[in-house]
């Protein structure tokens, strides 16, 4: 779960040396971590690839 949220944050745009970030760019990665996972779901992908 700690990763998906570093991931989340890291794709919308928060630097991991300095952590300046937006909220709307944490928003944005976590929505596509979302989407992604349900993607993945729908075209019927080994569970071992979306599981936490």
């Amino acid at each position: 779960m700690e990763l998906e949220a570093i991931a989340s944050a890291v794709i919308g745009g928060t630097f991991l040396t300095g952590g300046y970030g937006t909220i709307i760019g944490v928003f944005f990665g976590a929505f596509l971590m979302g989407m992604m996972r349900t993607g993945l779901v729908m075209i019927g992908a080994p569970a071992y690839w979306y599981q936490t």
